[in-house]
């Protein structure tokens, strides 16, 4: 009885670790559909996304989840293509924020907007009866105001942490578009449409 109570009991910490075996890779998926608290932020400023580069250091995988047990398996975007995924997500913010924003290769705009994401990783950690996970990124901006020439840079750090009892993907899929869309509101937030061009507040 008491073997049967002990296997019991391990069988419901991998159950809650999420971890029923080692060297599994999961796909995550970044969300198309974006909210925004600022729905009037944009003024009906046309915004062209140029794209992001991705400059993070080589990696063979997007993070990892430390299993309880000792076991490792790994996380990977949906279609491996972080800077289109992002890209799309950015646009689809803008326009939930008011402006008339559009993905690379759209006509003239307003202003032009490129971005770098320098770091981008989202990993999950085993702990005794719960999961930590974490999601870390830093984005650099450039907006281009066509209008008068003028440019500005901005990087963005964002990032959240959170533990959860039963873990499953999704519990850090949700996380990593919960960062972004941080990401994306810090960005918005602290720059304002003056005219035809984006300026950062002061």
């Amino acid at each position: 009885m008491k073997r049967l109570i002990l296997l019991l009991f391990v069988l419901s910490l991998v159950s809650l670790s999420g971890c029923a075996s080692s060297g599994e890779v999961t796909k995550l998926r970044l969300y198309d559909v974006m909210h925004s608290t600022l729905e009037n932020a944009g003024g009906n400023l046309s915004v062209a996304v140029s794209g992001f580069e991705d400059k993070r250091p080589p990696a063979q995988h997007l993070g990892s989840h430390y299993c309880f047990f000792g076991g490792v398996n790994h996380f990977d975007l949906m279609d491996g293509n972080l800077s289109d995924g992002l890209s799309t997500a950015f646009v689809n913010f803008l326009n939930k924020s008011g402006f008339k924003a559009s993905g690379k290769n759209s006509g003239p705009a307003d202003v032009r907007i490129t971005g770098k994401v320098t770091k981008f990783t989202a990993n999950a950690k085993g702990q005794f009866l719960s999961t930590n996970i974490n999601v870390d990124a830093i984005m650099e901006f450039t907006i281009s105001n066509v209008a008068d020439g003028s440019t500005v840079r901005m990087t963005i750090g964002a990032g959240g942490s959170d533990d959860v009892i039963f873990f499953g993907p999704e519990d850090l899929e949700n996380l990593v578009n919960e960062v972004l869309q941080e990401g994306f509101e810090e960005l918005v937030e602290k720059t304002s449409v003056q005219g035809k061009t984006l300026r950062r507040k002061v």
